[in-house]
């Protein structure tokens, strides 16, 4: 049974990310977090590179990335904020340069995006216009696309909305509040 605790505000912010370092800390390690910013950042690293055709590009954008000072606060950072961007990135970049999404493609960008925006509610702005600009680029499967994202919707996000609705009354808690 869910309890809330109206003198505890975070509570109401809490996403699918703080679940994976709930379990983390179950089963007995407090790193979680960083181990998947930093597995999500050398995925970053990987994909980028491979989309990207030019060599003296690639170059570039290797060293970009890695001499940013940003990522040295997010990668051993505990909090799920590098994964969601990542995969809101990759799933973007992959959707933008495929001409045609297969049906396992278009799960897995699709639900990269959901899988972001279940993270922490500040990825619902974000992942919304991705959703959006990729439905429009790939226009001609929109209505099966459509129903990927339900079915994603379904599965990634709605349990979290109906906690909510069910805890506080409002299903994007602290959004509406």
């Amino acid at each position: 049974v869910l309890n809330s605790h109206p003198e505890w505000k975070l509570e109401r912010v809490i996403g699918l990310g703080e679940y994976f370092n709930l379990i983390g800390l179950i089963i007995g390690t407090d790193n979680i977090g960083s181990c998947l910013n930093f597995f999500s950042f050398c995925t970053f690293l990987y994909v980028a590179y491979t989309y990207t055709a030019d060599n003296k590009s690639n170059i570039l954008l290797f060293y970009l990335i890695l001499t940013t000072p940003l990522f040295l606060f997010l990668i051993p950072n505990q909090k799920p904020q590098l994964y969601g961007v990542c995969a809101i990135i990759i799933s973007l970049l992959a959707g933008l340069t495929l001409k045609r999404l297969s049906l396992s493609r278009s799960i897995v960008i699709f639900g990269a995006i959901f899988f972001a925006i279940s993270l922490k509610y500040q990825f619902y702005l974000s992942g919304v216009i991705c959703i959006m600009i990729l439905l429009f680029v790939h226009r001609k499967n929109i209505f099966l696309n459509i129903f990927y994202c339900i079915l994603l919707y379904v599965v990634l996000i709605l349990p979290q909305h109906l906690m909510k609705i069910d805890l506080y009354g409002n299903p994007i808690a602290p959004m509406l509040s």
